[in-house]
Parts: C-alpha cells; sequence; structure tokens
C-alpha cells in the first residue's frame, strides 16, 4: 500500500513538474494575425483583398508572444500558389522550439477580376517594429525555408511585424471600352470591369450631342493694293522710255554684224 502510495505521489509531482516546464514556455499568438493589402489602390490591410492586373499587393503576419518566457530562434514562412487563378490563398506558419505549441497558421487571400499569376517580388520582404517601423530587409527565403527573426520578448514592445509584396502577372490584358463619361462629356477608353452605369454610358452621342459646336470663322479678305494713278504723263513717259529701250537694242544689234 505504501508502495502504492509512493509511486502514485511520484508520478503526480513528475506531471506537476511537467506542466510547470510546460506553462513556462513562451507562446506565438494565433488567431487573425495573416492580412493583405492592394498596394497600387493604397488599400488597407485585409481578407481578402481585391485588384485587378499588374496590381501589387502586400501580405503581413503579427508576431506577438504573450509570454510568459521569451521565444528563441522565431521562423515565418508562407506559401504562394504558383496557379493562374482569379483567387488565391497564402498560408504563414510561425513557429520556435520554445514555444507551446510549436506552432502557428493563417491565411489570407486575394481575389482578382481575372485570371493571374502571383510573382514574389525580390527584396520585399521586412522586419517591422510595433509602430510599422522597418527594422531590417530579410532575405529572399520567406517561400522556401522561412525567414528566422531571432528572439521574440514578451513585452508589447518586442512584437513584430513580417511583410513582402508580389505581383498580380496577368496572361492576357483585360478587355477594354470606349465610353461616354457622363460627367465630363467626354469619351473615353476604360477596362470593361470598371464600367459604372452611374459614371458612363456607352451611348456615345450623349457626349457628341452635348459638344458645344465651333464657332464659324469669317473668313479674311485681303484687298489688293491699288495702283499708283500716274495719270496720263506717267503713260506717255512709260512709253518713250519702251520706245528707246527698243531702238538703243536694234542699233546694238547691228553693229554685232557688222
Amino acid at each position: 500500500m505504501k508502495k502504492s502510495l509512493m509511486s502514485f505521489f511520484g508520478l503526480f509531482a513528475a506531471l506537476v513538474l511537467f506542466a510547470g516546464v510546460a506553462l513556462a514556455a513562451g507562446q506565438i499568438e494565433g488567431g487573425n494575425i495573416y492580412r493583405v493589402r492592394n498596394v497600387s489602390t493604397n488599400g488597407s490591410f485585409t481578407d481578402p483583398a481585391t485588384g485587378t492586373c499588374n496590381n501589387t499587393f502586400q501580405f503581413r503576419v503579427r508576431v506577438h508572444n504573450p509570454g510568459p518566457d521569451p521565444l528563441a530562434n522565431v521562423n515565418v514562412m508562407a506559401t504562394l500558389p504558383s496557379t493562374t487563378s482569379a483567387s488565391h490563398s497564402s498560408q504563414v506558419t510561425i513557429s520556435s522550439s520554445d514555444a507551446n505549441p510549436t506552432s502557428v497558421t493563417d491565411t489570407a487571400g486575394i481575389t482578382l477580376d481575372q485570371a493571374a499569376k502571383l510573382n514574389y517580388i525580390g527584396g520585399s520582404t521586412q522586419l517591422l517594429d510595433p509602430n510599422g517601423t522597418v527594422l531590417s530587409t530579410l532575405p529572399d527565403t520567406i517561400l522556401t525555408s522561412g525567414v528566422n527573426i531571432g528572439t521574440v520578448g514578451v513585452s508589447v514592445q518586442q512584437l513584430r511585424f513580417v511583410q513582402f509584396q508580389v505581383n498580380a502577372e496577368c496572361t492576357t490584358p483585360p478587355a477594354q471600352i470606349t465610353v461616354c463619361e457622363i460627367a465630363t462629356k467626354k469619351i473615353v477608353t476604360i477596362n470593361e470591369n470598371q464600367f459604372d452605369s452611374a459614371k458612363y454610358t456607352r451611348d456615345l452621342s450623349v457626349c457628341s450631342e452635348s459638344a458645344t459646336p465651333p464657332t464659324p470663322t469669317k473668313p479674311t479678305v485681303v484687298l489688293a493694293s491699288a495702283l499708283p494713278n500716274t495719270g496720263p504723263e506717267g503713260v506717255a513717259f512709260a512709253a518713250a522710255a519702251a520706245s528707246g529701250l527698243g531702238a538703243a537694242g536694234y542699233q546694238l544689234y547691228l553693229r554685232r554684224r557688222k
């Protein structure tokens, strides 16, 4: 009986000790920790973010340790789909051997107006402090082996963010249409998916009819300068001059023949 009691208390003490060690470990905060925003439209972080061809998107994950102990060698790794699609989902994993549990995951998505492929932008992975100030640029390994951000302490000032950017590359450009912009009464070309009947109309005559017709310009009549009034004397002088020149020319002709 005594041996049984001793064994029981020994096992209980071991469990308490194990639980104490486990509770003493740091933790990785989970939940909605992964967000994305459309950089091209200056959008806010959300899930999912929306956009179109050639837009740049930024993924950001929050790394927080509620304690009670610091976490060493915290690694952040993300996935990016390689398929061409209008809907994409990225998963992030934060891990540390000191954490209990050792890792947490979350997802964030992008919805596009047409099929596209997401391409990682080199040199875009960064480590930020709680205020969003960039602390350092991290290696381009977040989609492969992940990036090691070192030790994450317990204080709120030890909270960290990791972010990176991708570009939505479309295989074909979006279809475009020519419409009349109602507000300006101008004919413009827009992407078909941007058409809003409150802003545009496909009836181009609306712009043509509202256009102010140009004011006709009266032709400028240039009057010829009046010839000087020489009178009879002038006419006689001109005739004499012409006769004299003719006689002189004839005499010169006769001399050359001789």
